[in-house]
């Protein structure tokens, strides 16, 4: 489904659309057809045990994404009927109309199913399935901040002199943000497997550069999965928070500190010498 998302943009990116009904939308609500029947079996299953036809009956997790798939397609009427109504939107439009933001909802509580689903098992180590569904969920969340990437918008940086690159370092800012806000859930929650970094990292990105057929960048992608990962190895980062120890820790004077403070009073000015 998400690939559809990048698919149609690509495709914005490329041709004047005059329609609504294209392949890259009929590729994007195929796939959201597919995860729609999937979740309608995984409600029929819960029915037949007794659960009812209710969300809180799906498995631990799944329900948010029922109620995505509903507002995703309700979304995806609103949009027939805005392109109906005010046509094709283009550049920054496509990105912040109103049914496009409902699509983007929608999308968010589908593909973070299993994601929840490891939460509610109480897994300790992150299963490939939620990894992938962290991955999705951040590339749906750098899709929709695209106009403030430097992946997809180096052009305008280089080129657009001061400002330029003043947008392009707050793009720098927003996207770290958003990578390391991900990374920090994903070693706060879980033990992550080898390679579980180079998997956000890349996923996430590459489907950007296949938007602006911007291919040259994937190696540094890749290189800076493998070293997150890396740096993952070697320090092997834990979620648990201690407790305040109850041991007594010794005092920490910096070094500066004799530069920096006022010198004690001697002795003799405490008896008013």
């Amino acid at each position: 489904m998400l690939f559809g998302v990048h698919l149609d943009a690509w495709a914005h990116h490329r041709f004047a659309l005059e329609s609504f009904f294209t392949p890259w939308h009929g590729l994007l609500y195929s796939g959201f057809a597919l995860l729609a029947l999937l979740l309608a079996l995984l409600l029929a299953a819960a029915a037949v045990r007794g659960g009812g036809l209710r969300p809180s009956a799906m498995p631990g997790g799944y329900g948010p994404s029922l109620v995505g798939a509903g507002l995703f397609a309700l979304g995806g009427v609103g949009d027939l009927l805005w392109h109906t109504l005010f046509g094709i939107e283009v550049s920054l439009e496509a990105l912040l109309s109103p049914p496009h933001l409902l699509l983007a909802l929608g999308a968010g509580l589908m593909v973070t199913g299993p994601l929840r689903a490891a939460l509610a098992r109480g897994e300790t180590r992150a299963p490939w399935t939620a990894l992938a569904s962290l991955a999705l969920l951040l590339s749906l969340l750098t899709f929709f901040t695209t106009y403030a990437n430097p992946l997809t918008e180096a052009d305008g940086i280089m080129l657009g002199g001061e400002l330029g690159q003043a947008l392009g370092v707050a793009g720098v800012l927003v996207q770290a943000a958003l990578l390391t806000g991900v990374v920090l859930f994903a070693v706060r929650r879980f033990t992550l497997p080898r390679l579980g970094l180079t998997l956000l990292v890349v996923l996430s990105s590459a489907l950007m550069l296949l938007v602006h057929a911007n291919y040259a960048l994937l190696p540094a992608l890749l290189v800076t999965g493998l070293l997150a990962d890396g740096g993952y190895a070697w320090l092997r980062p834990s979620g648990r928070v201690s407790g305040p120890s109850t041991h007594s820790r010794p005092s920490f004077r910096p070094p500066c500190s004799c530069l920096c403070s006022p010198p004690s009073p001697s002795p003799a000015s405490w008896s008013g010498a």
